[in-house]
């Protein structure tokens, strides 16, 4: 096959000046992704910070909002159940439940907590397996997933449970949840919460 070598125009071969700027445009591009990209994962971290004040729920459990998260209320679950304290940020939202005195295993306030979940909630789906958790200051918990239609609003919502019982005997329930589809935005945030969250 014959191949044809076209010479250098006059001028681009002895040229380094008109090399190297056919290369800046390329650089340019190059440090604005670098730029964009270093500024986004910036941004996430100062999101994830700790502010506002810390919420106590019945003298069981502190947590720390992060930035973006408000309390959006505080009641108990029914009548006379547990008292619970809400966190959320825009569709994603943590409940904090407190047991004080619950005593038993985590997994059995799983269980509890699981057919609690019925009133709310039509058309249930909860994972079958246990997963267990550590938080930062050494407790151990497991979690577990569920899919569930709100009754009063006919809403589809994705929930992921996390079930702490301190040596105490003192049982916490973080109840995270957001419409279905929702739940991958907040749950890093809400991991970080437990994580950081106090239980006396």
């Amino acid at each position: 096959m014959a191949v044809t070598v076209q010479a250098p125009r006059s001028g681009e071969q002895g040229d380094p000046q008109r090399r190297e700027r056919r290369w800046l445009p390329l650089f340019g591009v190059v440090a604005g992704l670098l730029l964009l990209v270093g500024g986004g994962y910036a941004a996430a971290g100062a999101l994830s910070e700790p502010a506002g004040p810390p919420i106590r729920v019945a003298g069981v459990v502190t947590v720390q909002p992060l930035s973006g998260w408000s309390l959006a209320g505080r009641g108990r679950l029914g009548t006379s159940g547990p008292m619970f304290a809400r966190l959320t940020r825009g569709g994603g939202s943590v409940d904090v439940i407190a047991y004080p005195g619950v005593g038993g295993t985590a997994e059995s306030l799983a269980a509890t907590y699981t057919r609690e979940l019925e009133n709310p909630l039509t058309r249930l789906s909860v994972s079958s397996q246990l997963e267990p958790v550590h938080t930062a200051a050494g407790l151990q918990g497991v979690r577990f997933s569920y899919a569930g239609v709100i009754r009063e609003t006919s809403t589809p919502i994705d929930g992921e449970v996390t079930v702490i019982v301190g040596p105490s005997g003192n049982g916490v329930i973080f109840d995270g949840w957001a419409p279905a589809g929702l739940l991958s935005y907040a749950s890093g945030d809400i991991g970080s919460m437990i994580q950081r969250a106090v239980i006396v």
